[in-house]
């Protein structure tokens, strides 16, 4: 099962089809293993590039689970990750 679970987060971060990346986000979050990304998400919603936060709460949204470490969690000064019921959102904080 480990293998499946590494693929599909290899799938879900590296295929250059957007619908491949989002159906491996949500084979990962349907089947459990949406908390074995959150260490790599944190680490991406850290990123410098607005890009790769912008993926890593696409992603999250994609998974459709959100431990409570990833909750509210701030990203650097200038971005606070905000989670809704149904929703993921990056916004701008005050400095």
């Amino acid at each position: 099962m480990q293998d499946l679970v590494h693929k599909l987060t290899y799938l879900m971060w590296h295929d250059w089809h957007c619908e491949v990346r989002k159906a491996s986000a949500q084979a990962l979050g349907k089947t459990g293993h949406g908390k074995d990304v959150h260490d790599e998400l944190r680490q991406k919603l850290l990123d410098e590039s607005e890009h790769c936060r912008l993926e890593a709460v696409s992603r999250l949204g994609n998974l459709g689970t959100v431990e409570p470490v990833l909750k509210d969690h701030s990203i650097g000064h200038k971005y606070v990750l905000v989670v809704s019921q149904d929703r993921f959102s990056l916004v701008t904080g005050s400095t």
